[in-house]
């Protein structure tokens, strides 16, 4: 049985609009709640792909470092700008946001058989990403 504050986080990562559609922002453990705002996968998504030099991104939670890794895809030609990833969180989100998402690059998001995200993967080389003496 969840306890009251899962069942709050609940009801924030998911809910109806006006014409009765239910819309899912996150999974519950990849959402969190700081400096009394919500954060989601969906959100930070979102507001990442509104970027001209991002494709496509996946946010993958790590819950042994609470980091938010951001695999991010560019359009063909250009060139995904870290900083200005970063940035741009920290403007629409703040900075305690914006400091615990690592940017991480990539060709193609890996994906499982079945064509979903492979959140392992996208783990596994954010850690590897944030091992990299240039980022310590």
């Amino acid at each position: 049985m969840a306890d009251a504050r899962t069942a709050d986080l609940a009801e924030e990562v998911a809910g109806l609009d006006e014409d009765s559609y239910l819309h899912i922002h996150g999974r519950v453990v990849d959402c969190a709640e700081i400096d009394g705002r919500l954060v989601t996968p969906a959100a930070l998504q979102d507001l990442l792909c509104r970027r001209l030099d991002v494709r496509y991104a996946v946010i993958v939670l790590d819950p042994d470092t609470v980091t938010r890794i951001a695999a991010v895809v560019s359009w063909p030609g250009r060139t995904v700008d870290t900083a200005g990833c970063l940035d741009t969180i920290t403007r629409a989100f703040g900075p305690s946001v914006a400091s615990t998402v690592v940017v991480l690059p990539v060709d193609r998001i890996p994906l499982t058989e079945q064509g979903k995200p492979n959140r392992p993967e996208i783990r596994r080389l954010g850690r590897e990403l944030a091992d990299e003496p240039s980022l310590n």
